[in-house]
Parts: C-alpha cells; sequence; structure tokens
C-alpha cells in the first residue's frame, strides 16, 4: 500500500466526516437528525472506499473497492432521499416508499457484486470499467436526489411558518453544495474518461463539514458543549492518526498507535460523561417545566376559586337582601298587627263596655216591674255581650303570647 497526499487527504475527510456523524446520531433522537447523521455516516463509507482507489494496487482489491464505491454512492441517494421525507417535521416517510428503497438496494447489490453489468471485473491504468447497465446508477442517484429537492421545495411552499422556511431553506443549500463537487468529480468527469481528478470528489466533502456543523447549530439539534467537545476529540483523532501515518519506524507506530488508543478510550468516556450531565440538565429543565405547568394549573385553580367564592358571595348579598325584605315585610305584619289589636281594643271594648253599662242601668233603674220576657231578653243581650267580650279577651290575650 503506497500512501499518497491524495489518500491521506481522503482518509481525514472520511474520519471527519464519520465523527460528525457520531456527533449527530449522539446529539439528537429526533427522527430527521438520526436519518441525517445515517446518511452522512455512509458518505463516509463512501469516502473511505475512495482512498481504496487511491492507495491499493491489487487489481481484485482495487475492482472490489470500485463496485463498493459506486454502490454506496447509490445508498447516500436513497438515504439522504429517506431524510427529505422526514425534516423538518420528523414524518415518517410511507412503508412502500420504504420498502421499495430497500428491495432496490438488494437489486444493486446482487448487480454490483454478482455481475459485471454495472461495473467490469477488470481495473487497469487507474480506470476502472463501466457495464452496459452503469447508466441505472446515473438514474438512480441524479434521480433520487432530484425528487429529493423537489420534496423539499414542496415542503417550503406548504410551510406556513417562517422559522421553517427558513430551516428548510438553508437545508437545501447544504444538501446542493454536499452534492454537486462530489458529483461533478467522481460521477459526471469518468464518464467522459477524466479520472485523475476523481480524489477531488471525497476530498470536497471536507468544506461540507463547517456548514453541516453550523446547520446542526442553526436547527439547534443538540448542546453546543457537545459539539465542540466531539470536535476538538476527532481532531485529536485525526492529528494523531496522521502522525501514525507519518511515522518512520515500527517503534514509532507502535507508540503512536497506543497513545490513539488510549486518547479514544479517554476521550469516549469524557464525551459519555458530557452527555450524562447533558441528559440530567435536561431532566432538571423538563421537572421545572412541569413545576411551571403544576403552577399554571395551580394559578387557574385560585382564579377559578376566586370566581366560586365571587359566585357565592354573590348568591349569600343575594339571600341577605331577600332577608333583609322579609324583615321589614315582616315588621310591618307586626306594626299592622299592633295597629289591629288596639284598634280591636278601642273600637270593640268601648262599645261593649258601654253596651254592658247600659244594659245594667236598664235593669237597675226601670220604673216599672219588668216583664218576665223584657228581663230575660235583657239577660241574653248582657249575657252575649259578656261572651262576645270574652272572646276578644282571648283573642287579644293570644295575640300577645306569639308575641313573647
Amino acid at each position: 500500500m503506497e500512501i499518497h497526499i491524495n489518500s491521506i487527504l481522503i482518509w481525514i475527510t472520511a474520519i471527519t466526516i464519520g465523527s460528525t456523524a457520531i456527533t449527530v446520531y449522539l446529539g439528537s433522537d429526533k427522527l430527521s437528525s438520526r436519518a441525517f447523521a445515517f446518511c452522512i455516516l455512509i458518505v463516509s463509507l463512501w469516502i473511505t472506499s475512495a482512498g481504496f482507489l487511491t492507495s491499493v494496487e491489487n487489481p481484485v482489491i482495487l475492482t472490489f473497492a470500485s463496485k463498493l464505491n459506486y454502490f454506496l454512492g447509490g445508498n447516500i441517494a436513497a438515504g439522504f432521499l429517506y431524510f427529505f421525507y422526514t425534516f423538518p417535521d420528523d414524518t415518517h416517510p410511507p412503508k412502500r416508499l420504504t420498502c421499495s428503497l430497500l428491495l432496490l438496494q438488494i437489486i444493486f447489490f446482487f448487480l454490483y457484486f454478482f455481475t459485471d453489468c454495472i461495473i467490469g471485473a477488470s481495473f487497469s491504468n487507474g480506470t476502472w470499467i463501466l457495464g452496459p447497465f452503469s447508466f441505472l446508477f446515473d438514474i438512480f442517484f441524479f434521480g433520487f436526489f432530484i425528487y429529493g429537492i423537489v420534496i423539499l421545495v414542496k415542503k417550503y411552499i406548504s410551510a406556513s411558518d417562517v422559522q421553517i422556511k427558513k430551516h428548510i431553506k438553508f437545508m437545501t443549500w447544504v444538501i446542493i453544495v454536499g452534492f454537486l463537487p462530489p458529483s461533478l468529480f467522481s460521477i459526471i468527469l469518468p464518464r467522459f474518461g477524466i479520472y485523475n481528478l476523481d480524489w477531488l470528489g471525497p476530498v470536497s466533502e471536507v468544506f461540507w463539514i463547517p456548514i453541516i456543523a453550523y446547520s446542526i447549530i442553526k436547527h439547534r439539534l443538540f448542546n453546543t458543549k457537545v459539539i465542540a467537545i466531539e470536535l476538538v476529540t476527532f481532531a485529536l483523532w485525526i492529528i494523531i492518526l496522521i502522525r501514525t501515518f507519518l511515522a518512520q519506524n515500527f517503534h514509532e507506530i507502535l507508540v503512536e498507535s497506543a497513545l490513539l488508543l488510549v486518547t479514544m478510550v479517554f476521550s469516549i468516556l469524557l464525551i459519555r460523561s458530557v452527555l450524562h450531565e447533558i441528559e440530567q440538565r435536561e431532566q432538571i429543565e423538563r421537572l421545572a417545566t412541569d413545576l411551571k405547568k403544576a403552577y399554571g394549573h395551580l394559578s387557574d385553580f385560585n382564579d377559578h376559586l376566586e370566581q366560586k367564592v365571587e359566585a357565592q358571595t354573590l348568591e349569600i348579598r343575594k339571600s341577605y337582601e331577600v332577608e333583609k325584605r322579609a324583615r321589614i315585610q315582616l315588621e310591618r305584619l307586626n306594626r299592622t298587627k299592633d295597629t289591629f289589636i288596639t284598634t280591636t281594643q278601642h273600637e270593640l271594648r268601648t262599645p261593649l263596655t258601654t253596651l254592658k253599662w247600659e244594659i245594667s242601668s236598664l235593669q237597675a233603674t226601670s220604673p216599672t216591674t219588668p216583664t218576665s220576657e223584657s228581663k230575660e231578653s235583657l239577660d241574653n243581650i248582657k249575657s252575649s255581650i259578656e261572651r262576645l267580650d270574652s272572646i276578644i279577651e282571648n283573642f287579644i290575650s293570644i295575640t300577645e303570647d306569639k308575641e313573647k
């Protein structure tokens, strides 16, 4: 294996893209984020296969690497089409689409590795041989990417939220920037017999990294602290890996490899610690949100309680007004009763007393001896008067007892 500067740049790009894929995957559990991480992971594998094409001289390995390179390119197109469906609202693609993509990948896997229909079985003079059905790859690759861009444009037109429109617009440009350079150098130019610039296709993806990082921060897929730690960690890995490639003897290679291994172990532990810290902070934030919601419910309950108290107070006031009116009417009835009693005493008892006195006077001062009939009449009148007087006394007595 001969290591050239082209190979080093390709391997560094592959590690950087792969590190970004891991960063995105670990940083968010959203469906669209996971789909995007899967896509750029395939891009990293595609760049790795391109690295073998520039650093390996064995024809068998070169033929396998060229077949793998094209197969992974098709997977990139299929993966991004899946991502286009999920972004930005995490909508699951139709099951029919998912099954169709898997079936196509199985068919292409057979065509690539068990036939010479797309990529030939020979590799010479730094070029690979295209099979009679190589145009299927072009249709598959460019068709899926163009269809995906159309999906994003439709989502952009139908979106009502301004922020979502900005996210879709930005992501569309991210995909276009990551799609055009490798398509030009690794697919279009080889069709015209220009193979010596093929290495620029994978290397051009390195310029995609800051755009992806900005997109991650732009869409707030996860905490920027994790991004910083992981990027610094992966940069350290790349530096140690370059030192390993540049080692002069076996002893230096062994030392650099051991250093890389130790660095990777401690880096993974550090990243896991940071992720655990962020998870705890997110739990605290969720608890704070729940407490805020509970406080809001309690505030609503207090508002409703105040409304109920006000309603009950209003009912009590109405009841008090009714009781007050009833009391006034009762007092008026009491005054009417007192007036009636007073009137009864004056208007009934006084005439009865006068009648009793007149009857007694007639009985005592009669000039002649009364007849038995007149005497009996006078006695009856007097008895009736006394009975009526007794009824009036009883009525007045009962009324006074009720007052007491």
